[in-house]
């Protein structure tokens, strides 16, 4: 699986089509939060490069399945979102337009059926899908621990994000998902979201070996 380049991207693919269809979701959930934060930093330039992709790439993977699953469409509101940073409207305005995009991404996966959605088991697999695609987006991102291609980088940072809003929606008891925030929330902390090109960074290989630290234990829970 995992979502194909910044080119032509082919979009995630498992073996379950209810996974399939959620981690299609949830990535452009990733590239509207990447942009979201972007623009909450004032760089709004960057923040449409990521309301674009969803709009322009991911959104035509999903749409056969929100039409066969009878989810509605949102096209519209990515749209929307687009045209709201191109036109530079007020940031209560832009927040406002994100919120209808995430809220019709969020209707969108209500449709897979309750148990299943909210289960542990399904909930991990969709975040580990998650994290294994913000490892390969910062590998891309990052060469010898300097920024080379700040759009990924950024990409690895909003996924990072939705896969921790994710299992921070799971009962947060169990002892291996403690283990398993705990991990995140050092990941997290070493994505700079006000980085940019060529700056110094923490190298791929240390994010790559926090992933897969959190993939055991993502394994564990049931």
């Amino acid at each position: 699986g995992g979502e194909g380049g910044e080119g032509g991207e082919a979009g995630y693919v498992s073996s379950d089509p209810d996974q399939t269809y959620a981690v299609n979701l949830l990535l452009m959930k990733g590239h509207l939060k990447a942009s979201q934060d972007l623009s909450a930093l004032g760089f709004r330039e960057n923040a449409l490069a990521h309301a674009m992709h969803p709009a322009a790439e991911t959104y035509g993977n999903v749409a056969p399945e929100l039409e066969a699953r009878h989810a509605a469409a949102f096209q519209q509101e990515l749209d929307a979102l687009v045209d709201s940073l191109t036109e530079n409207v007020s940031d209560r305005e832009l927040n406002a337009a994100y919120d209808a995009a995430n809220q019709k991404i969020d209707a969108a996966m209500a449709v897979i059926d309750a148990d299943k959605r909210n289960s542990p088991a399904f909930t991990a697999a969709l975040a580990l899908a998650l994290l294994q695609q913000a490892g390969s987006e910062y590998a891309i991102g990052v060469e010898d621990g300097v920024i080379v291609n700040l759009h990924e980088y950024q990409d690895a940072g909003g996924f990072i994000a939705i896969a921790t809003e994710l299992l921070a929606g799971l009962d947060q008891t169990s002892p291996n998902l403690t283990a398993v925030m705990a991990d995140l929330s050092t990941l997290k902390s070493q994505i700079n979201g006000s980085a940019k090109m060529q700056d110094k960074v923490v190298p791929a290989a240390e994010i790559l070996s926090g992933v897969s630290r959190i993939e055991l234990k993502l394994n564990n829970i049931r």
